[in-house]
């Protein structure tokens, strides 16, 4: 699927500026667009153009900023300043900077282009087996009009790369061994002045065991209306002791088969009674079996549902007149009739 090309353009004057470099001029223009020639591959491209002006005589401001995976950032200010020692690269400074006592100038030149990219691969060779290694990288080769003699390039003039690797084995249901590993490395190809280069590396490896596990929807329910009732125990056992300890535990289980029971009374009680043995007057017309026979004790729970939703000899099907999850809850309700 491809997607139209989208572009966005803003366009400012004015006739002032705030500061220095506030711009009386600007553009601004972006691009974007996606490219989808497989449901597995997508290309992706975006422009970013923004270029603002003041072009005051003792301003003379101009600055860009290029992005389309190569990074150019650009500005022009012109500067008044004072120094000691002053460098050979600076100029002399309009008269009203001269009466201000800063008799330097500089043109605040600053250029910073960088580029960046990122790779990457996702691989599945087996079923079990997924791995994931790329590499990452943004290089900067820019400089600036110094008017410091200790200032140096720094970051203007420096590489950063992070290449990476990830491998998981799905070592049964549930449990996935997983290995890690990123290197980061970063230096400043400056020469060395009052500060010396920045430069560090460093490898990180990581081992791990993972298991992931779900609750069924019983579960979660029971424990819900447990951290409920907890609550409600504590006041209960400063006001009743162990009386109302025990009225606690009992409508825990009473309340945590209440969505099944309700379901049960209202669409299947008719036939197979409140017992679950099936002594209804409609029960023995349809022959219904009882719950606690061998026949059905020995049914799963995917059983149970599917005759619940299909339906059986003369039982009807329910799909469809009640949801899935009223389904499971009277399977669970089921099972707790065969216990008694």
């Amino acid at each position: 699927m491809n997607n139209p090309i989208r572009l966005m353009a803003t366009a400012m004057i004015a006739d002032n500026s705030f500061t220095r470099i506030s711009p009386r001029q600007l553009q601004h223009y972006l691009l974007r667009t996606t490219y989808k020639p497989q449901t597995w591959l997508t290309f992706a491209g975006t422009t970013n153009i923004l270029e603002s002006r003041d072009n005051v005589q003792t301003v003379n401001h101009l600055e860009h900023n290029l992005n389309y995976a190569y990074d150019s950032v650009y500005s022009n200010t012109l500067e008044c300043y004072t120094a000691s020692p002053a460098l050979p690269s600076a100029g002399t400074a309009p008269p009203v900077c001269v009466a201000a006592g800063t008799p330097l100038l500089s043109t605040g030149y600053y250029n910073q282009p960088t580029q960046y990219g990122v790779i990457g691969f996702m691989l599945a060779p087996v079923k079990r087996l997924h791995v994931n290694a790329g590499y990452r990288m943004s290089a900067v080769n820019g400089n600036s009009d110094f008017i410091n003699a200790r200032q140096v390039p720094g970051t203007l003039q420096s590489q950063y790369q992070t290449p990476y690797a990830h491998l998981a084995f799905d070592l049964a249901p549930g449990w996935t061994w997983k290995a890690d590993y990123n290197y980061y490395s970063f230096g400043e190809g400056t020469p060395i002045g009052p500060t010396l280069p920045r430069s560090f590396r460093g490898n990180v490896y990581t081992l791990a065991v993972r298991y992931a596990f779900q609750l069924s929807r019983a579960s979660v329910i029971f424990a819900r209306l447990t951290s409920i009732r907890s609550i409600t125990m504590l006041k209960n056992i400063t006001r009743a002791g162990a009386i109302g300890l025990a009225v606690f535990f009992a409508s825990v289980t009473s309340l945590a088969q209440t969505p099944g029971a309700d379901t049960y009374k209202a669409k299947c009680q008719m036939c197979h009674g409140p017992d679950g043995l099936g002594n209804t007057p409609a029960g023995k017309a349809m022959k219904a079996i009882p719950f606690n026979s061998p026949d059905v004790l020995k049914e799963s729970d995917t059983d149970l549902i599917a005759v619940i939703k299909n339906g059986k000899g003369k039982m009807p099907a329910f799909a469809g007149k009640i949801a899935d999850a009223q389904i499971t809850d009277v399977v669970a309700y089921i099972h707790t009739l065969q216990k008694k």
